[in-house]
Parts: structure tokens; sequence; C-alpha cells
């Protein structure tokens, strides 16, 4: 056992129950990682804050997206410098800062490099860039489909037929069309978030709250603060007892 395993062990008394609970998910095959920008950024790919804060300094309202980022308000910091840039502009960055050009596979580092002996099933990532792709594909283990959370009847498909698939939920780098940009996108796709109440008929909700309520989820490289994400798992606890599934996070002591 590894020192830092061990420390995390001992961290909480409940620690090594849930990590036997995680590990008897993994042996039955059914864990499902959830990716957020911290397993990108090892190879080379930028965390969404330190982005948003570069577009903010580009855009010229740096001040204004430092004040947001620092209150949390991400959707308002993005939409601040979409709304300067323009959309085409804005989107032009996304891909320059998260396509494939970013990649010597060769230099893939961090935990990122061992997910495909973790799971060979379904992998969720609020990410735009395209690490997950090459990980799996350098590991021989190619996904059968990368489907985009904002078409649904695809995705809904897949959820059921439990493929060997990658969830972009919030789009991918390459397609513009996919990408949720500023906070009407946001609502558009999720609600409002403020209510804290989520209609299932909408897109996200229907398959967010699919896959929660479905499938045990390990978060890897998330910050689980209080965004549309963190929102609708938490209205999947309060308001749909007894419809979520046991997740797991692995994160940095506080």
């Amino acid at each position: 056992m590894s020192d830092e395993l061990e420390k995390l062990l001992k961290f909480s008394q409940l620690n090594g129950y849930r990590f036997q609970l995680l590990k008897e998910c993994v042996h039955r095959g059914d864990l499902v990682p959830f990716v957020g920008a911290g397993l990108s950024r090892d190879s080379g790919f930028p965390l969404w804050h330190d982005f948003v804060l570069d577009m903010g300094s580009k855009a010229s309202v740096l001040p204004q997206v430092q004040s947001m980022l620092k209150a949390g308000d991400y959707e308002g910091a993005l939409d601040a410098v979409h709304t300067k840039l323009g959309e085409k502009l804005t989107r032009t960055f996304i891909r320059a800062s998260f396509g494939p050009r970013r990649i010597d596979t060769k230099q893939i580092g961090g935990a990122v490099r061992y997910l495909p002996s973790l799971a060979r099933g379904p992998v969720v990532t609020t990410n735009y860039d395209c690490i997950l792709e090459c990980v799996y594909e350098s590991a021989q283990e190619s996904f059968d489909k990368c489907v985009i959370g904002a078409r649904v009847d695809p995705v809904a498909d897949v959820v059921s037929e439990a493929k060997h698939f990658l969830l972009k939920v919030h789009g991918t780098f390459d397609e513009s069309e996919s990408q949720l940009l500023s906070r009407s996108d946001y609502d558009k796709y999720y609600g409002t978030k403020s209510s804290g109440k989520f209609d299932p008929a909408l897109v996200l909700p229907k398959l967010m709250l699919r896959i929660f309520g479905s499938m045990p989820l390990l978060f890897l490289g998330c910050s689980l603060t209080d965004d549309r994400t963190m929102a609708l798992l938490d209205y999947l606890h309060r308001d749909r007892e007894g419809a979520a599934a046991r997740h797991f996070a692995i994160i940095e002591e506080t």
C-alpha cells in the first residue's frame, strides 16, 4: 500500500469502508469515471479556471472575470468573455486551447493514464478536450462511440445499451454547435439553477438523472463546486429519494 493511499484511508474512519465499496464496483465492471479538468492538466491542457482567466485577459474584462470566479460564478465569467469577444472568436480560442494538436501521446501524464484499466464501460466528462479519446486509443480500448450531451436521443440509446461510450456533457472542442458557453446555453439545457429545481423533460436533466440514478460514478479531477452538475446531483438526492446510485469522489484535502 502506498503512503498516499494509507493516508487517505486513515483520513476518515469510513474511508476504508468506502474504498472497499469502490473496489467492488471496479471488480464488477460497472464503475463510471466522471472526469473533470484536473485530469487533463498533466497532459498540457489548462484548468477551466485558468482558461477563463486567460480569456478574460484577452477580452480586456479581467477584473470582472476575476471577481466572478472568486465568487464561484464560472458561468457568469464565461458569459462576460463570450459577450465581449463574440461567439466566433470564443470558439476559436476553445479549439486552440483544447484541440488535439496540444497532445503528445508519449507525454500523457498523471492519473488519466490508468483509466482504461479502471473502466471499460461508459466514461463521462464535462471537458472539451480530447485527452480521454487519446488515452483509451493508446491503450487499444477505443470508445465505441463519442456522444454529446445536448443530443439526448442518441445518448439515451447508448446508455440503455451500456456500451463503451464517451459522454461529453458540455460539448467537444471541434463541434462549435455542441459547446455550452453562455448562461443562456446552460439555462436552455439544464433549466434555471437559482430555483433549485430541474425539469426532467429538459435535455441534460433527463440524461444526467438517468446516469446518476443508475450507475456508480467516481468523480476525478473535479472541483465539485456549486455548478449545474453538482446542483443536479443535489436535486436528485433531495427531491427524488431512492433514485440515486452510490457515488464516489477523490479530492484534495482542504
